[in-house]
């Protein structure tokens, strides 16, 4: 019994030993200004190729964009593995050798990852609106409560139902911010987990045979 207490403890007080906690905030503080970016750049890209696809530019415009996806998803697969520490299976299997280009140019078509990893790239954006609003909420929030008796006599602390007016109530608030700390690490954790998990599914392709490269590669 007093093992399991013990585990419980451990697994809420813990989280901010843990390595994997940092990685997680760094990659989750990085998803809007990336999903930003890219949204910019491939509906830029894409509108001038559609817009001028007439032409022998315009078509080598898209075909350009589509290289820039796939090369933008392996990326994005690549820092979910370093950061997320999540399995995900390679985005292609190894082509045979003397494969021609069009053999190669309808299996890059057919791949699902060539459309999911576009998707992927593309709906970074809202999504990162809505992680990185989550994120300032609660980092803000815990820093405004674990830090309370530093602001004290300069900045009023009103929280509508509770005006802080003396320096025990302060510490009180402060002794409240670790708990609503730790309980926003694991919120985050639980977010990046998501994350992740979307990125192995939008991002990996199928299993490879055995003796084929590592899928972490």
């Amino acid at each position: 019994m007093m093992k399991t207490i013990l585990k419980y403890l451990w697994a809420y007080f813990g989280v901010v030993f843990r390595l994997q906690t940092y990685l997680n905030l760094v990659y989750l503080m990085l998803v809007f200004p990336l999903g930003l970016a890219y949204f910019i750049f491939l509906v830029t890209g894409f509108s001038i190729g559609l817009g001028t696809s007439v032409l022998l530019f315009g078509l080598l415009i898209i075909g350009l964009m589509f290289a820039c996806s796939w090369g933008l998803s392996a990326f994005e697969r690549q820092m979910a593995i370093w950061l997320l520490r999540v399995k995900i299976e390679p985005m292609s299997k190894p082509s045979p050798p003397g494969l021609g280009f069009w053999k190669r140019f309808t299996a890059y078509l057919t791949n699902p990852v060539t459309w999911l990893g576009l998707a992927y790239l593309l709906l970074k954006l809202p999504i990162g609106v809505v992680v990185f609003s989550v994120y300032l909420a609660l980092l803000i929030s815990s820093a405004a409560f674990l830090f309370a008796p530093l602001s004290m006599g300069w900045l009023k602390f009103d929280l509508g139902f509770w005006v802080l007016d003396s320096f025990p109530e302060y510490l009180v608030a402060s002794f409240l911010g670790i708990f609503i700390t730790l309980t926003s690490f694991h919120i985050l954790n639980g977010l990046a987990y998501l994350l992740g998990q979307m990125s192995a599914f939008m991002l990996g392709g199928r299993k490879l045979k055995p003796g084929s490269q590592d899928a972490n590669s």
